[in-house]
């Protein structure tokens, strides 16, 4: 029938890191990428019991919980125009005294909007911190959920030249003033990074002592870092180095290294740094292939995660995708980032995720966060790119042994994108006077979408309380 004649053809149009986590482990799997049924898809009846948070914006998703909302546009220095989300209070606390109140904020991960924080009804952290006391900022980095620059315009090349370097150096640091601004403190309680949220954290408070500072506490969540480069360490530190670098030679590349060593056709010249990367290398479709295509005319540098018919609204294909093809869903997110159990997560909420997910990125983007998961530098251009970028034919290091703010480290012992070993080994550099805690045993999605949410949420609020002493 014509619902099972779509089953192995919808996965085109679900999700980006099912494509990630099962072309690592499936070598066959874009074969099914040679066919395109969306058409089909919307001949099937209309789903029930539509969540009518489909249809809203995040504001509205706010709003309808209790909670206000304000809409914030920060601008980088490089002219980036982000979208901000403020929760300046909870339900029970109309106190909007702004000298009084400690602010959190929190960033997502890759191909994620911050609305990746709002999807599990009253058990999203935002809220929860909100009711706690805390003035709560969801800070989109660049291009998400819509490209915007006070100059260029979408089609323009400079829109998709960046990596999360660039979000690290710019994004957060001008978000974090811009709310310090506003709220006329001198520092920010807290930042929480979340997957590419976490690897941004760590960048930036490892290569900006000036923005650690005005941070009491970064709480990470499954960020995907390798080995800080020797010329971190001093002679009397040289032993360490050479201790990690040994562990890490034992271990296989991780996932999302692999992925791109293969998908971005750099699997020999990217062990030899011999290559040479510029706006040029992705003109060739085979560069990254399985990026679904940015709307026409953009360039080919922007990875989209997500593609449907321009005549039907993406909530109409979030409905329907997200009713017929469950499963799919849920093996989409076992899969790609570990379940304990396929139903330890609130399925209703998948056409609202689906809405908002997976989101803008860019090529060399993905491809730093690959090459950063075993060399924790700024993105590396080659020997020849080096040198135009840096006028040194290696990237600046980012030393994770000189971190400059206090840190609770989450990871996930199920994690297939980021795997534990490796975040053990990326702990295992951090400054111990810096490292606070470490919390082990979740899940990547679980954390957001996981029926016991609310007490991850709840171990964070007790971080909060024994590093800040609120």
């Amino acid at each position: 029938n014509s619902k099972m004649s779509l089953k192995n053809n919808i996965y085109i149009y679900i999700l980006f890191f099912f494509t990630l986590s099962s072309c690592i482990f499936c070598n066959n799997f874009l074969d099914i990428f040679n066919t395109n049924h969306n058409e089909d898809l919307f001949k099937l009846p209309y789903p029930p019991h539509v969540d009518p948070d489909i249809n809203r914006t995040v504001c509205q998703i706010i709003r309808d919980k209790g909670y206000p909302c304000e809409l914030h546009s920060p601008v980088t220095r490089d002219g980036f125009i982000l979208t901000v989300w403020r929760i300046p209070y909870g339900k029970n606390n109309t106190n909007n005294n702004n000298s009084v109140k400690k602010s959190v904020a929190l960033h997502a991960g890759f191909m994620c909007s911050g609305a990746f924080f709002l999807i599990n009804y009253d058990q999203t952290l935002p809220y929860i911190l909100a009711d706690e006391g805390y003035d709560v900022y969801i800070i989109n980095s660049r291009n998400k959920p819509i490209p915007r620059h006070q100059y260029l315009k979408p089609n323009n090349p400079g829109m998709w030249n960046w990596t999360f370097d660039q979000i690290a150096e710019y994004d957060v640091p001008d978000a974090t003033d811009y709310i310090l601004n506003l709220t006329g403190n001198t520092k920010m309680a807290g930042l929480i990074g979340h997957s590419q949220g976490a690897t941004v954290g760590l960048a930036m408070f490892s290569q900006y002592p000036e923005v650690g500072a005005k941070y009491d506490v970064f709480v990470s969540m499954c960020g995907g870092v390798g080995l800080s480069p020797e010329q971190c360490y001093e002679d009397s530190e040289k032993d360490k180095y050479h201790d990690l670098k040994e562990q890490y030679d034992q271990l296989e590349d991780p996932p999302i290294l692999q992925f791109v060593k293969k998908f971005g056709n750099l699997d020999e010249s990217l062990d030899k740094n011999e290559f040479d990367i510029s706006l040029d290398s992705f003109d060739d479709e085979e560069s990254f292939s399985f990026c679904v295509k940015c709307p026409e005319g953009w360039p080919k540098t922007c990875c989209a995660g997500i593609v449907v018919l321009s005549e039907i609204p993406r909530q109409e294909w979030a409905i329907y995708s997200s009713y017929y093809f469950s499963s799919i869903w849920q093996d989409i997110i076992c899969l790609s980032s570990g379940c304990s159990s396929p139903d330890n997560y609130n399925a209703t909420r998948l056409p609202v995720l689906a809405t908002h997910w997976p989101n803008y990125s860019t090529k060399v983007n993905l491809l730093h966060l690959g090459m950063a998961s075993s060399n924790f530098t700024m993105m590396n251009y080659g020997r020849i790119g080096n040198m135009k970028h840096y006028n040194n034919p290696y990237p600046p290091p980012y030393c994770l042994n000189k971190f400059s703010t206090k840190i609770a480290y989450f990871d996930g012992e199920m994690d297939k994108l980021i795997p534990p070993k490796f975040q053990k080994l990326a702990l295992a550099q951090l400054p111990k006077d810096k490292l606070k805690h470490v919390v082990q045993e979740l899940l990547y999605y679980q954390k957001f979408l996981g029926k016991n949410g609310q007490s991850i949420h709840h171990i964070i609020l007790v971080l909060f309380g024994k590093i800040l002493f609120v």
